[in-house]
């Protein structure tokens, strides 16, 4: 697995990306965290998804891209796919800037990395996947792209920072394009915050019904789970499995 660096005229600035390549699959996944797939000492927690051992259970062969997240504040503006914040939302700190960057996020990925990665290839299945606004930014490139991104992974999704516009994503999944979509959430996603964790499992069960009515779609409901890449990890391997065999 390489490291690059790749310049972006969306994002103005250099991207980050891990690419564990395999020449021989017509399979492309691309993760937002990228840091936290296989690194411990570049991830952020304690924890990587352990997506090389998640592959293997699931007996998948794939092209990773690992698309690393800003190390600082402005992972939240580029991570939410909305034209504004949602002015009722108990969620930023007094001293940050909200200026919202996912819509710029996908044109970047779509646009720059992936013809970059993928060059002249033809006929490939490709996943988008990501946990918590991670997750977010997934199910919005499967609602934008869903001629690119044929296969949407989203884990502990993070809705809150704007209802209305994350409806408005969901209901734009159209059954005709074939697509499919894993979603999931924990039952203690935040253990020092219950209500937190409530409005959790209630987003995620609510962004499924929405979903399941519309595109070919899972749902789990893990107990005990918290907003860790730990117990993501654990689910990995079902989730792939799902989406790719």
């Amino acid at each position: 697995m390489d490291k690059f660096e790749i310049n972006s005229k969306f994002l103005n600035r250099n991207v980050t990306y891990n690419f564990l390549e395999n020449p021989e699959s017509n399979i492309y996944i691309y993760f937002f965290d990228g840091q936290n797939l296989f690194d411990l000492e570049e991830c952020y927690m304690d924890a990587t998804f352990e997506f090389k051992e998640a592959l293997d259970k699931a007996k998948i062969s794939a092209n990773v891209v690992g698309i690393y997240a800003p190390y600082d504040s402005n992972r939240t503006n580029e991570y939410t796919p909305y034209t504004e914040g949602d002015p009722e939302a108990d969620y930023f700190d007094d001293d940050f800037t909200y200026k919202p960057l996912g819509i710029e996020t996908g044109e970047f990925i779509v646009k720059e990395l992936i013809p970059h990665i993928e060059k002249d290839k033809k006929d490939i299945v490709r996943l988008i996947g990501g946990a918590s606004l991670g997750g977010l930014m997934s199910l919005y490139m499967g609602a934008k792209y869903p001629k690119i991104f044929h296969r949407v992974l989203a884990m502990s999704s993070h809705f809150n920072i704007n209802l209305v516009e994350s409806g408005q994503m969901l209901n734009a999944y159209d059954g005709r394009n074939k697509q499919k979509v894993y979603i999931d959430v924990g039952d203690n996603e935040y253990q020092e915050d219950p209500l937190l964790s409530r409005s959790y499992v209630d987003l995620n069960k609510m962004a499924y019904g929405v979903l399941k009515d519309k595109v070919e779609s899972k749902f789990v409901y893990a107990k005990g789970a918290t907003h860790h890449e730990r117990d993501w990890a654990e689910r990995m391997p079902e989730a792939l499995t799902y989406l790719l065999n």
